[in-house]
Protein backbone atom coordinates (compact mmCIF):
# COMPACT_ATOMS: atom_id res chain seq x y z
CA UNK A 1 0.00 0.00 0.00
CA UNK A 2 1.14 3.29 -1.06
CA UNK A 3 0.33 6.45 1.57
CA UNK A 4 1.55 9.97 0.27
CA UNK A 5 2.10 12.50 3.51
CA UNK A 6 2.94 16.26 2.79
CA UNK A 7 5.24 17.37 5.27
CA UNK A 8 5.99 20.86 6.49
CA UNK A 9 10.03 21.51 5.76
CA UNK A 10 11.09 21.88 9.04
CA UNK A 11 8.97 18.07 9.40
CA UNK A 12 11.09 16.94 6.58
CA UNK A 13 14.43 18.25 8.07
CA UNK A 14 13.29 16.28 11.16
CA UNK A 15 12.53 13.35 9.61
CA UNK A 16 15.81 13.53 6.85
CA UNK A 17 18.15 14.30 10.70
CA UNK A 18 16.55 10.81 11.86
CA UNK A 19 16.84 8.51 9.70
CA UNK A 20 20.45 9.69 9.11
CA UNK A 21 20.91 9.00 12.37
CA UNK A 22 19.81 5.74 12.44
CA UNK A 23 21.35 4.99 9.00
CA UNK A 24 18.15 4.43 6.90
CA UNK A 25 16.16 5.42 4.46
CA UNK A 26 13.29 8.32 5.35
CA UNK A 27 10.55 5.81 4.29
CA UNK A 28 11.77 3.45 6.24
CA UNK A 29 11.87 5.79 9.30
CA UNK A 30 8.70 6.93 8.58
CA UNK A 31 7.08 3.57 8.18
CA UNK A 32 8.78 3.09 11.77
CA UNK A 33 7.62 6.15 13.21
CA UNK A 34 3.83 5.26 11.85
CA UNK A 35 3.96 1.46 13.38
CA UNK A 36 5.27 2.43 16.97
CA UNK A 37 2.31 5.34 16.97
CA UNK A 38 0.22 2.54 15.94
CA UNK A 39 1.20 0.50 18.42
CA UNK A 40 1.37 3.09 21.33
CA UNK A 41 -2.37 4.09 20.85
CA UNK A 42 -3.70 0.30 20.66
CA UNK A 43 -1.77 0.27 24.27
CA UNK A 44 -3.20 3.29 25.59
CA UNK A 45 -6.51 2.48 24.48
CA UNK A 46 -6.75 -0.67 26.17
CA UNK A 47 -4.94 0.48 29.42
CA UNK A 48 -7.27 3.12 29.16
CA UNK A 49 -10.49 0.58 29.01
CA UNK A 50 -9.42 -1.74 31.51
CA UNK A 51 -8.84 1.40 34.05
CA UNK A 52 -12.60 2.30 33.14
CA UNK A 53 -13.83 -1.02 33.72
CA UNK A 54 -11.82 -1.53 36.96
CA UNK A 55 -13.18 1.92 37.93
CA UNK A 56 -16.63 0.85 37.21
CA UNK A 57 -16.10 -2.43 39.42
CA UNK A 58 -14.88 -1.14 42.08
CA UNK A 59 -18.26 1.98 41.92
CA UNK A 60 -20.69 -1.43 41.78
CA UNK A 61 -18.81 -3.28 44.54
CA UNK A 62 -19.43 0.49 46.50
CA UNK A 63 -15.42 0.82 46.72
CA UNK A 64 -15.34 4.76 45.69
CA UNK A 65 -15.57 8.32 47.95
CA UNK A 66 -17.43 11.00 47.56
CA UNK A 67 -15.28 14.06 46.06
CA UNK A 68 -15.81 16.22 48.47
CA UNK A 69 -13.57 13.79 50.29
CA UNK A 70 -10.98 13.78 47.81
CA UNK A 71 -11.32 17.86 46.86
CA UNK A 72 -10.39 17.93 51.13
CA UNK A 73 -7.76 15.46 51.06
CA UNK A 74 -5.71 17.85 47.84
CA UNK A 75 -6.75 21.34 49.83
CA UNK A 76 -4.74 20.19 53.25
CA UNK A 77 -2.34 18.39 51.07
CA UNK A 78 -1.40 21.45 48.76
CA UNK A 79 -2.31 24.01 51.52
CA UNK A 80 -5.55 25.42 49.09
CA UNK A 81 -8.12 26.95 50.18
CA UNK A 82 -11.83 27.71 48.32
CA UNK A 83 -11.66 29.59 45.39
CA UNK A 84 -8.09 28.96 44.69
CA UNK A 85 -7.13 27.46 41.49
Amino acid sequence: MTITIHLAPEEKTKLHQKAAREGQSAETTAHNALIEALEWDALDRAEAVKGIKCGLADFEQGRFRHFSEFEAEQRAKYSLQNGDQ
